[in-house]
């Protein structure tokens, strides 16, 4: 966590600085994300072990930290491609940059998505106002995204959007910070959604296997449409 966090202020202090210095230093975003791929390809595949053992936390909480490390580091990722460019209508207006932004947004509701759905949908109160705000982010690009092209990507992401917001209603119930105005935030991603028509999919003809969880049947899905376009 304190690797990430300085991450983080270092990709501040790069969006921070002012265009024509941003635009000299492309080379500091992609080593800033060397380092963050660094750091996921540190997380270990295995759970989280404790330090001590008679501190031994339950295992959903390990599987949890861990795609939640997994959340941030994206979260910071997409923060630095979005900082990257001089303004955000510099991003949008070139269409590799947008699909780009676009398909790293809806990776990130994937691996929400599996925090959420862990064991039983088991997580850390600790963790859902930080991951809220990271899904937030996550769902405003992909209605910006969506809405200056959405002949290309309307049909695609509609389903992850749509996943994540019935994610966000979940969290209502399970998130008690006054600072987060969720159910405001789940309305005005509606009324987008609907002004751009990124509309729910239809249901599937026969439901996924239960071994399956939305993430994974997310992932192939978003993988498939990509083949084709």
């Amino acid at each position: 966590m304190i690797s990430i966090d300085r991450s983080l202020s270092e990709t501040w202090v790069f969006i921070n600085s002012p265009s024509p210095q941003r635009k000299e230093n492309r080379e500091r975003v992609e080593f800033l994300n060397f380092q963050l791929q660094n750091l996921i390809n540190n997380i270990p595949t295995e759970e989280f072990t404790p330090l001590e053992p008679a501190l031994y936390s339950p295992k959903w909480l390990r599987v949890g930290l861990k795609l939640f490390c997994r959340l941030r580091v994206h979260h910071i990722k997409m923060l630095n491609y979005v900082g990257s460019f001089d303004s955000i209508r510099d991003l949008i207006s070139q269409p590799q940059s947008a699909r780009v932004l676009v398909t790293s947004a809806a990776e990130a509701v994937i691996i929400a998505l599996e925090m959420m759905n862990n064991n039983g949908g088991k997580t850390s109160p600790l963790l859902l106002p930080s991951a809220f705000k990271f899904l937030l982010s996550s769902l405003s690009f992909i209605l910006l995204v969506v809405s200056h092209y959405p002949t290309q990507y309307r049909a695609m992401f509609s389903k992850p959007f749509h996943a994540a917001i019935g994610m966000l209603k979940k969290m209502q119930g399970i998130v008690k910070d006054p600072s987060l105005d969720i159910c405001g935030a789940i309305q005005e991603l509606q009324k987008i959604s609907e002004a751009i028509q990124l509309l729910p999919p239809p249901p599937p003809s026969s439901p996924p296997p239960p071994e399956e969880s939305a993430a994974s049947f997310l992932l192939a899905d978003s993988k498939h449409e990509t083949n084709n376009s």
